[in-house]
């Protein structure tokens, strides 16, 4: 009886410590909220001034993530050569500039980015799925040159016969701005594909701080050339490989805060908090 009674006593005494845990971290939540609501108070009057409006809520919804894993990317152009020959057919063989060339048709890049057509009356590749499903088919091809394309739906326009299927890509549901990739398609064949993709590596367990929106979009004004008043749509994260016109066999991407104009513009500014 008495065993009975301790053990009582002891889950009375733990239920009375999660307690108390749950509102610390109840209080301490409401608390960062109202500091981050004064920061984005005050970030809002110094835009102002500046000619930036935004919508409070835009910058207290982004406040909510403090934290990003590191990601390590290998690119799915390997060598200049190798890739060539995996878009174009062994018989690629190298033009003037960083251009190849081949029975099939051409393949030009520029740093991180490449871009493929075929010859006329050629074709890259010929889709053998039934009824010739487009995205099917534009997801085979990327398959063949290595490109990883889970968690990145294609997405489908038509115009007339041809056919455009895009894929921008996402990690861990943030996007990688900058890394898309667009196959177009006429009919059954593949008339193009370009664009530029990273494929995920292990060794990405560290986390990143990050700087605050309101940081970001302090910097954002500090750095905007243009006079003109704006308004800015949303904040939002994602990474990037920043410097996609070198090219890079792999690297470690940027936690980068992407700021979106109304009229269309977007500003990235790098998330890292040091």
């Amino acid at each position: 009886m008495k065993w009975d009674k301790a053990k009582t006593i002891l889950i009375v005494f733990f239920i009375i410590i999660n307690l108390f845990l749950l509102i610390y971290l109840i209080s301490d939540n409401m608390h960062s909220a109202k500091i981050e609501a004064q920061v984005a108070d005050t970030v809002m009057g110094l835009l102002s001034e500046n000619g930036i409006t935004v919508d409070k809520k835009t910058i207290t919804d982004a406040a909510d993530r403090k934290k990003m894993k590191t990601v390590y990317v290998k690119n799915i152009i390997s060598s200049y050569d190798e890739f060539a020959k995996k878009v174009l057919g062994e018989d690629a063989v190298p033009a003037e500039g960083d251009r190849y060339v081949s029975e099939n048709g051409t393949l030009s890049f520029s740093g991180d980015y490449f871009e493929a057509r075929a010859n006329e009356g050629k074709a890259l590749r010929t889709i053998d799925t039934p009824g010739s499903d487009a995205q099917k088919g534009a997801e085979e091809l990327l398959a063949s040159i290595g490109a990883v394309i889970k968690g990145s739906e294609g997405e489908v326009l038509e115009s007339g016969k041809a056919v455009k299927v895009r894929f921008e890509e996402k990690i861990d549901g943030f996007n990688v701005y900058g890394a898309e990739l667009t196959v177009e398609l006429a009919e059954n064949v593949i008339k193009g594909v370009y664009g530029c993709w990273y494929n995920e590596q292990e060794g990405g367990d560290a986390v990143m701080e990050l700087k605050s929106p309101s940081g970001a979009l302090i910097e954002y004004m500090n750095d905007r050339k243009s006079p003109s008043p704006v308004r800015i749509e949303n904040i939002s994260l994602g990474y990037a490989a920043l410097e996609t016109m070198l090219y890079h066999e792999s690297v470690l991407l940027t936690p980068v805060w992407e700021i979106a104009e109304s009229g269309g513009g977007e500003t990235y500014i790098n998330a890292r908090e040091n």
